[in-house]
């Protein structure tokens, strides 16, 4: 049988290090941010990102920077 993966998670480091910042930033993104990356908890500590979420989160700052371009 064939597996196709269309997405994949991550966890805290991993996601921290897609997003090319530090466990810190993202670990205060979590707990301070009114737009924190998308995520799922799981039990007390753990949480998992779905990489689609976060390349969506990432695109939303990138609209709107477009969007206020020229004006």
């Amino acid at each position: 049988m064939n597996v196709i993966v269309t997405d994949c998670h991550f966890n805290e480091a991993e996601a921290a290090r897609y997003l090319n910042k530090s466990l810190r930033w993202l670990q205060k993104q979590l707990k301070e941010s009114d737009n924190p990356p998308p995520s799922f908890k799981l039990g007390k500590k753990s949480r998992l990102f779905r990489k689609s979420e976060l390349d969506a989160w990432l695109e939303r700052f990138r609209a709107g920077v477009a969007e206020g371009e020229g004006q």
